[in-house]
């Protein structure tokens, strides 16, 4: 039986990396065909990845690492003794001779890796800070003006859901954000209500997004190399965070369905979110997104334009003064501008007095 060598394989489409979020075996340990070695955390879904044969297990990475599409993750063989002979190609160490947390020092302090693999020996934590201290050196983020340098800290390292989070707001860091709001009243909700049992404020609004998008095609579209890019489709994503993490998972075709329709797909996709069945399926190809947050009693917010988007539609929790809530519409002003998105608004309230 020859070795087995796991790459990284890309889960979703936008995906660059993945996080591992947890190691089942100890590396070197026996491992079964069809057993868990693994958990990898991507954009929008985690999974497990299983072991496609017999053998002894030898990990590349450590949970918690980041590793980039198409990398060597693990391997699977029938030595005992195996080593990796290939080498990474984001591996900066010389070949694994720096361990990763003495690399992580070792760039933090901005320190020239080669001072350190003459003797030709590993180099682990306890010796790059041994030679920290012997030459008095300062890590790069203490010298920062940013940094107050009287005032207790704890630095830690964002969750993997949090660091795909930022990854792509700094690929979205060139979106003009803008928002609009509108007032819809309570009274209009309360009455779609009791001619459709068991929909929800979020199902509803959906439902007079899907109208006015038709109306309003730029809405459903993002700006990529200098132009408007306008979807034919019309992918809806809601997002979900009841203690699980944030998902986004996508209604597909959202235009064609009607509120009973649209009511069914969201209870699914919510208890599937709660099951963590979710599907990497489910999770992409969105082209506008919604959030809600008003069971938190948020009367206003900005929401974030997801990346390839060109618009994001928030909803707000009611006001017991007024007995009215707000909807915004989050935009890439290089898109659209005030006025249309205030149209567009207005064209939900229209829409929802017709059901």
């Amino acid at each position: 039986m020859s070795d087995f060598i796991y790459k990284v394989h890309r889960e979703n489409p936008n995906d660059e990396f993945v996080i591992v979020a947890s190691l089942s075996k100890k590396s070197g340990s026996q491992v079964k065909a069809n057993e868990i070695v693994c958990s990898l955390e991507a954009t929008k879904n985690a999974y497990d990845v299983e072991a496609p044969q017999d053998g002894h297990i030898f990990y590349k990475h450590q949970e918690g690492d980041r590793v980039e599409i198409g990398d060597t993750l693990f391997a699977i063989s029938t030595n005992k003794d195996f080593i990796f002979t290939e080498v990474s190609k984001v591996n900066d160490s010389q070949s694994g001779r720096i361990t990763r947390k003495a690399q992580k020092i070792i760039d933090e302090y901005g320190i020239d890796s080669s001072v350190f693999l003459s003797s030709g020996d590993r180099v682990g934590e306890k010796e790059v800070r041994d030679y920290i201290e012997k030459n008095n050196l300062v890590s790069k983020s203490s010298q920062s003006s940013e940094i107050l340098p009287d005032v207790n800290f704890i630095d830690e390292e964002p969750s993997p859901t949090k660091a795909f989070e930022i990854h792509y707001l700094k690929q979205s860091s060139d979106v003009i954000y803008s928002k609009v709001t509108r007032e819809i009243s309570v009274e209009l909700i309360e009455k779609i209500q009791k001619n459709h049992t068991g929909t929800t404020l979020g199902e509803i609004i959906s439902f007079g997004t899907l109208s006015a998008i038709k109306k309003f095609p730029y809405v459903n579209s993002c700006y990529t190399k200098n132009k408007i890019r306008k979807y034919s489709d019309y992918n809806l994503g809601i997002a979900i965070n009841i203690g699980k993490g944030l998902k986004v998972p996508v209604i597909k075709n959202f235009n064609q369905l009607s509120l009973p329709e649209i009511s069914k797909i969201f209870k699914d996709l919510a208890m599937s979110y709660v099951r963590d069945e979710l599907k990497g399926s489910d999770l992409i190809n969105g082209t506008f997104t919604m959030t809600d947050l008003s069971s938190l009693g948020v009367k206003d917010f900005m929401p974030v334009v997801n990346k390839d988007q060109g618009a994001i539609l928030g909803i707000c929790a009611p006001s017991p003064f007024t007995k009215s809530f707000n909807i915004i519409l989050g935009f890439d002003h290089r898109i659209i501008d005030g006025m249309y998105a205030a149209q567009f608004l207005k064209e939900i309230e229209t829409a929802l007095r017709k059901i």
